[in-house]
């Protein structure tokens, strides 16, 4: 069982956010650097409303439960 709790990582609403926004700006901005992105992903997340913050937390609550539904 070791093995299995070494692999367990919960994730935040901000991690899935930023998953999705790097994707998006690698796509489409390619020659960012890695600092560039980092900004423009720690501005986005700020600048996100309130209902799309929780639809994020929604979202992260329910992958989470999974994962730990996953463990029993």
């Amino acid at each position: 069982m070791r093995g299995r709790e070494e692999k367990l990582r919960m994730t935040s609403a901000q991690a899935l956010f930023a998953k999705e926004l790097r994707e998006k700006l690698l796509r489409e901005k390619s020659d960012m650097g890695r600092n560039e992105i980092k900004m423009a992903l720690k501005k986005g997340w700020n600048e996100l409303n309130v209902q799309k913050k929780i639809a994020y937390e929604e979202k992260s609550h329910a992958m989470n439960m999974e994962l730990l539904r996953s463990l029993e």
